[in-house]
């Protein structure tokens, strides 16, 4: 098993055991996915590694922002490994996610993101959310922009 392979396969199991997706029918879930350029951000002492932004859609809807702030940074060969709060910014509320974001470069402009994360919260409508995030997508990259994108789902108990 290559080296990428054997990192990529234990963060998924911890994943799993960390982020569980709750096996009722009747849970709802909020499917969005990325639209548009990524905006990054100067780090912040909160934010020390980056910040970054971008729209989301639903269906050919706009339905907010999604903005992470990457606390910690492992970087691998071919592949790094982002971790920190993502806030999904929706019509009826913010959604706070702690987020696990594993990037595997595929090519020199692109990409697989893959996002697992535990929902802690959130306001308006999802004021004391809880649930699991999962994602994955590609990121292409221009000299200069990055154009993510990504499926979310937001399982929601």
């Amino acid at each position: 098993m290559r080296p990428i392979t054997k990192v990529l396969t234990g963060i998924t199991a911890m994943a799993s055991l960390v982020v569980a997706v709750p096996a009722e029918a009747s849970t709802p879930t909020i499917h969005v996915r990325t639209a548009g350029a990524a905006v990054f951000l100067d780090p912040t002492e909160q934010c020390p590694v980056a910040r970054a932004s971008v729209g989301l859609r639903r269906g050919d809807r706009p339905a907010g922002r999604v903005r992470a702030c990457y606390q910690s940074l492992v970087p691998g060969d071919g592949f790094q490994v982002l971790h920190g709060p993502a806030y999904f910014r929706l019509r009826r509320g913010t959604v706070r996610v702690d987020t696990v974001n594993v990037e595997v470069f595929v090519a020199d402009d692109r990409s697989r993101s893959t996002w697992v994360g535990q929902i802690t919260g959130g306001t308006g409508a999802f004021r004391g959310a809880s649930g699991s995030l999962s994602g994955s997508g590609t990121i292409r990259f221009t000299a200069q922009d990055a154009f993510p994108r990504i499926f979310f789902q937001l399982h929601l108990d």
